[in-house]
């Protein structure tokens, strides 16, 4: 049975399926995982190609970074 969690994404409170992965919620957020972004886990930064078994848990604070062009 899959249950939801609260997580803490980019300053915001939002849900997710349990269990999930790194690169299952972002994938469900909307984010493409061929861009360039960067992603930390309780201040802890997930290499790339440990997204997809890096598993979330409850009340986890996720950021996402994208670089952006600017001056």
């Amino acid at each position: 049975m899959m249950t939801t969690t609260e997580l803490i994404l980019n300053g915001q409170t939002t849900t997710v399926m349990l269990p999930c992965t790194v690169a299952q919620a972002l994938q469900t957020w909307g984010y493409d995982l061929n861009s360039n972004i960067a992603v930390a886990v309780n201040k802890m930064v997930v290499p790339r190609q440990d997204y997809a078994q890096h598993t979330l848990q409850t009340d986890d604070c996720v950021e996402v970074l994208a670089p952006f062009a600017g001056g």
